[in-house]
């Protein structure tokens, strides 16, 4: 996805699930799709034993993906398209952290190229990114058909981590290799110690309630730590919540 020109303007680099809101977008998607169509709660006999395969280092995050995607099976390609810009409309911009539509609009002012950076399925993501603005959308890119198949094919590696960078180099030759000198002027935003490589790309960094780890190298590197309100107190609210969107059993606020 691009809406605009690959111009010199700086770049605002932004991840997607726990940054921009605190969801994870795919259990989002799952929520949605189900409680559109109920009976598609079998993606479960798939998603489930994915999930203690992987766990099990016998079954990569992209054949996790895979898996999940199971519950899109035989939607039509415009029906799937329907229900991601339904999810960005009514589950993720209501969602989002009070922070977000205040510094999206800054780095418009500025004159930046908002770049979503997600390791998402682009099956939705790319929703997302029109929904909220963005100039591009990099995320990891499945197969699309005009009937879904069971197990959509991976048409490129899980965008987390270095592959992040190396997708911003692919899109923007002009930025050159990742290295450890920050762009002048740039941004970023994440929450996981996986974007490390993305973060030290920017010169002004933004971590959103950082983990042990990011959140001492944010100190460190004297970013900007971000801790908004979030809908739940505790990681067991947090995981309460994620099943009863696996489920299709959350109701959206």
């Amino acid at each position: 996805m691009a809406t605009r020109r690959k111009d010199q303007a700086p770049l605002a680099l932004f991840d997607l699930d726990f940054t921009l809101l605190p969801q994870d977008t795919l259990f989002l998607f799952a929520n949605q799709v189900i409680r559109h169509q109920p009976w598609r709660i079998y993606y479960l006999l798939f998603f489930v034993p994915a999930v203690f395969l992987h766990q099990a280092g016998l079954l990569s995050t992209v054949g996790l993906k895979r898996a999940f995607l199971s519950l899109l099976w035989r939607l039509p390609g415009s029906e799937v398209e329907r229900l991601a810009t339904k999810l960005a409309r009514r589950s993720v911009r209501p969602a989002l952290y009070d922070f977000v539509e205040e510094h999206l609009a800054e780095c418009r002012g500025l004159g930046m190229r908002l770049v979503l950076v997600t390791a998402s399925p682009d099956l939705y993501s790319e929703a997302i990114a029109r929904e909220l603005g963005f100039d591009f959308c990099l995320a990891s890119r499945f197969e699309r058909s005009t009937r879904m198949p069971l197990f959509p094919r991976a048409r490129g590696p899980n965008n987390k981590g270095e592959r992040k960078t190396e997708a911003l180099q692919q899109l923007f030759p002009d930025i050159g290799p990742a290295g450890d000198t920050p762009r002048k002027n740039w941004r970023a935003y994440s929450d996981s110690s996986a974007d490390l490589p993305m973060l030290a790309m920017a010169e002004h960094c933004y971590v959103v309630h950082p983990g042990k780890r990011l959140q001492g190298i944010a100190v460190d590197s004297r970013w900007t730590i971000l801790t908004p309100a979030r809908p739940y107190s505790s990681r067991v609210a947090l995981i309460w919540m994620l099943l009863r969107q696996l489920c299709g059993l959350y109701k959206i606020p």
